[in-house]
């Protein structure tokens, strides 16, 4: 169970949000302009807001980022109805986690919803699988003290983003592979770094390229960027339908650039590996 607002100015939607939520247990606050949901979060400390954009006075994605003020952890789903130019932008800045055009289906909105709730889990349990097959994995995410965990911050932010970009379509598939380029040769770079004791001006190399690939979906988001023409890859065309339909995770798109690089043998030999290989790739 978790407790879930829901920003959203037509009542009639408003409710019926509500009462899907509260049938899966939830417990669902509605509310009908920002400063509502703002006042609301002061009193209580939700874990997921659903907000619609398009609203009188602050919108929506003003709403997120003031909501981000009071509760720096809240993660959020954007659903609106109009297909802006700059809205998506807007929504990979204020770390929406995910974008779902109106009208959806409600198994959609739950699929969501249950999504980003257990994003936590799924990231432990990927890091108890990855664990037990990379030597260091654990000292990576636990040894390098705050380095690491700005590191770390900074990539999942880069994942973030390009997931909402292609979830709310406002990266195309030529955008998304010209920024997944970078990401990759910045994804083997890290992997080294799991053998030992990271470097402080490596871990600030790494850091400084996880910045400049969100400042590039950013401006591949905006159009203020123009998508190079490169080669065809088929691989990452299926990913990018997979994720466009909601069929992989934000997790599982963090272990893309890894579980690509898998041989047979390793597969092989770790189920629960090839499970996950087999769902993203």
């Amino acid at each position: 169970m978790a407790r879930i607002l829901v920003l959203e100015d037509d009542a009639n939607l408003r409710r019926t949000l509500t009462g899907v939520l509260e049938e899966e247990d939830h417990e669902v606050f509605g509310v009908g302009s920002g400063p509502e949901a703002i006042a609301a979060a002061q009193r209580t400390a939700f874990d997921l807001v659903i907000s619609d954009i398009r609203m009188e006075g602050m919108d929506g994605l003003q709403c997120l980022a003031a909501l981000r003020e009071v509760r720096p952890e809240l993660r959020s789903i954007v659903i609106t109805g109009y297909a802006s130019e700059e809205a998506p932008a807007r929504a990979m800045a204020v770390r929406a986690e995910d974008y779902l055009y109106k009208p959806f289906q409600l198994k959609d909105l739950l699929r969501s919803v249950d999504r980003v709730l257990s994003s936590a889990k799924e990231r432990e349990g990927h890091h108890k699988i990855l664990s037990a097959v990379i030597s260091g994995f654990r000292k990576l995410l636990s040894g390098g003290g705050k380095p690491a965990q700005d590191l770390e911050e900074q990539r999942n932010l880069v994942f973030q983003s390009l997931y909402v970009g292609i979830r709310s379509g406002k990266l195309k598939p030529l955008e998304a592979l010209q920024a997944w380029g970078r990401l990759e040769k910045l994804e083997g770079q890290r992997e080294v770094l799991k053998g030992g004791t990271p470097a402080p001006d490596t871990m600030q190399e790494l850091l400084v390229g996880y910045r400049y690939v969100v400042d590039m979906l950013a401006a591949l988001a905006a159009q203020k960027l123009r998508a190079e023409v490169r080669p065809e890859d088929p691989l990452f065309q299926k990913l990018f339908l997979r994720v466009k339909q909601g069929d992989v995770s934000c997790e599982e798109l963090k272990l893309a650039p890894y579980l690509r690089t898998l041989e047979p043998e390793v597969l092989q030999g770790s189920p629960m590996l090839a499970e996950l290989h087999a769902r993203v790739w």
